[in-house]
């Protein structure tokens, strides 16, 4: 599968990069023209939601510039990470306990990456602190959220540390 991203990493920076574009535009989009009159629904849109999408566009994509650097099992976490992370907030209310926010931009700022990507993500921790706990009264899934990134970067942390096995 590495093998496979490696050989098509230019056409997957352009899709990661297409797509977060879209997915951005799309619910400012919606948020503009299809909640005008509905200011929490155009806020939870335009400065929860938006945000996630060019933010996880841009960390793939630093996350893939340096995929051939990267052991397997590190790689699996990052992308486990975001994975579990686009899962509830793709849907996964109700069923998910914890805030995929959280779980994604605690790992990310957690983790090696560049720096503005770093501040960044902490940047948009702060924001989801505000919606979370501010707004929404929800400490549990924020905690839950928050203690899954950093329980996911500090499994990264130790896979990162173990020598590569060379294969022959």
């Amino acid at each position: 599968m590495t093998r496979f991203i490696l050989r098509h990493r230019s056409l997957l920076d352009r899709l990661i990069r297409l797509t977060g574009a879209v997915a951005f535009l799309g619910t400012v989009a919606a948020a503009i023209l299809l909640k005008n009159d509905d200011w929490n629904a155009q806020r939870f849109l335009l400065v929860y939601i938006a945000p996630l999408f060019l933010f996880g566009a841009m960390w793939a994509r630093d996350r893939l510039a340096v995929l051939d650097t990267l052991a397997p099992s590190v790689a699996a976490l990052d992308a486990l990470a975001f994975a579990a992370g686009a899962l509830r907030i793709a849907g996964g209310w109700g069923v998910l306990p914890y805030s995929g926010h959280m779980l994604f931009l605690s790992y990310a700022a957690a983790t090696p990456a560049r720096p503005w990507l770093r501040l960044a993500a902490l940047a948009l921790v702060a924001m989801t602190t505000w919606f979370k706990l501010a707004l929404w009264h929800d400490p549990r899934s924020w905690l839950l959220g928050l203690a899954a990134g950093l329980a996911l970067a500090a499994l990264r942390l130790v896979a990162a540390a173990r020598p590569r096995s060379s294969s022959g």
